[in-house]
């Protein structure tokens, strides 16, 4: 009696070359083809996501300088000493992103 397999299964046991119990004839593997080296698409991905990246830092940046900034206008309690780091990161930024930018 011949045993019902379900269908990946036998999709499994045909790309792998195994052969099924019903079918005596065995799969043939072919050899591999040898292919030309793709172009390094992917490099072109990470500088793009890279540039990305180092705007959004940037932008980041930016705005918390800006949200300080606002603070000590307002009067509530704040550090010059901070509001001196904020700007620090936030020139770094925008250096790693000029830098990036090739400019």
């Amino acid at each position: 009696m011949r045993h019902r397999i379900g269908l990946l299964p036998r999709l499994r046991r045909a790309v792998l070359g195994f052969p099924d119990a019903a079918d005596p004839a065995p799969v043939s593997v072919r050899p591999p083809v040898e292919r030309a080296p793709a172009p390094d698409r992917a490099a072109g991905r990470r500088e793009e996501a890279n540039l990305l990246q180092f705007e959004a830092e940037a932008r980041y940046q930016r705005d918390r300088l800006a949200l300080y900034n606002a603070r000590m206008v307002t009067g509530r309690p704040a550090s010059a000493v901070r509001l001196e780091e904020l700007k620090r990161l936030s020139a770094a930024a925008d250096a790693r992103l000029a830098r990036a930018k090739g400019g």
